[in-house]
């Protein structure tokens, strides 16, 4: 097989000579060149160095999940995003009461049960009616207990063994997140994820010491050394980085060996496509200290049909609750080019 270019268009530097094989070079490349870019470039990093390991092996004829050590597990977990239990835009419309009851989130929570998925997240945050002061970030007693309420209705409609969690969108003070925390310590949660403004770090330690919920963050930052400053802090119990957003799938290695440092856990964030999950879920075997990975797509339902797994094509990417891991050279996946023509945005063209 005929290799790639053996050389980087650049200056007479030592990045000259950079190959295409040379991933972890080139995207310190990327991260010279671009200094200060911040998480918008790390994301398109991200998008550079995942497509680098998909050439890489097939170039060498091996699955990403071996290049970044052999795997740990063969099934990657996934855990299903069922936002508010209805459509995001309802509330703006109707009484969000009526929207966002204990019923529409009991009934979101078994259908995604019903579907095999064994962990679920909700959102929290969202409104009790629609007067509230969000700008001040606290909650009286009837927001607290509405709540409440419908994390009650959830664990009574799916019982104990579902890993259950809640997302809180950094919304809130810390008097808030205290009280409702506190509220929620007897429904068993998996993770009460970003209660209070991100850089709030010590008050994310004070939360993490306090409440018997674990405490789950980190979906915006995207460096090794960041995860780091919040483990040293005590500031999370699980760590969350997004697997499209740090950079690509080595620095996600460095913050996964950082976290397992520390004796931390890592539920990933993912709001990615199925390429971008299917990268994910190498990236999820290759580590010990996994836990699940988000799924963001319930509702799209050609998700499952963009790609196609070049190893077995009739297996879907995600089948109840789980990722299979790919097999094939690379990611294992081709993208379906008439799945994509199919649904392309209006003005945009497929180039193959």
């Amino acid at each position: 097989m005929q290799r790639p270019p053996s050389t980087w268009p650049s200056d007479s530097s030592w990045t000259s000579k950079a190959r295409i094989l040379d991933i972890d070079r080139l995207v310190e490349l990327l991260n010279q060149r671009y200094t200060g870019c911040g998480r918008i470039g790390q994301s398109a990093f991200t998008g550079i160095e995942t497509a680098l390991w998909d050439i890489k092996g097939k170039i060498l004829g091996v699955p990403v999940y071996e290049l970044l050590g052999g795997k740990y597990r063969d099934r990657i977990k996934i855990y299903c995003d069922t936002h508010g239990g209805e459509s995001l835009g309802e509330a703006a419309h109707r009484d969000p009461k009526d929207v966002y009851t204990p019923e529409s989130y009991a009934q979101a929570a078994r259908e995604v049960v019903d579907d095999g998925f064994e962990a679920l997240k909700f959102d929290l945050d969202v409104p009790t009616r629609r007067d509230v002061d969000t700008a001040a970030r606290r909650l009286d007693n009837e927001a607290i207990d509405h709540k409440v309420s419908l994390v009650e209705a959830v664990r009574d409609e799916i019982g104990s063994d579902i890993d259950l969690g809640m997302d809180l969108h950094w919304n809130f003070t810390l008097e808030t997140a205290r009280r409702l925390g506190r509220k929620l310590e007897r429904y068993d949660l998996a993770w009460l994820e970003d209660p209070v403004p991100p850089g709030q770090i010590e008050n994310h330690a004070l939360l993490t010491q306090e409440l018997d919920v674990p405490i789950l963050t980190g979906e915006n930052v995207v460096t090794a050394d960041g995860f780091d400053e919040l483990a040293r802090a005590g500031a999370m119990n699980i760590a969350a980085p997004d697997v499209s957003k740090c950079g690509g799938l080595w620095e996600l290695r460095k913050i996964a060996f950082v976290c397992d440092l520390h004796g931390i856990p890592m539920a990933t964030h993912n709001i990615a496509s199925p390429v971008g999950t299917v990268a994910g879920a190498h990236f999820s075997a290759a580590i010990p200290n996994f836990l699940a990975m988000e799924y963001h797509a319930r509702d799209v339902p050609w998700w499952n049909d963009l790609v196609v797994r070049t190893a077995s094509p009739n297996d879907p990417v995600l089948e109840a609750g789980y990722v299979d891991l790919p097999e094939g050279p690379g990611l294992g996946i081709e993208i379906d080019p008439s799945v994509a023509e199919t649904y392309l945005t209006d003005g945009s063209e497929l180039i193959v």
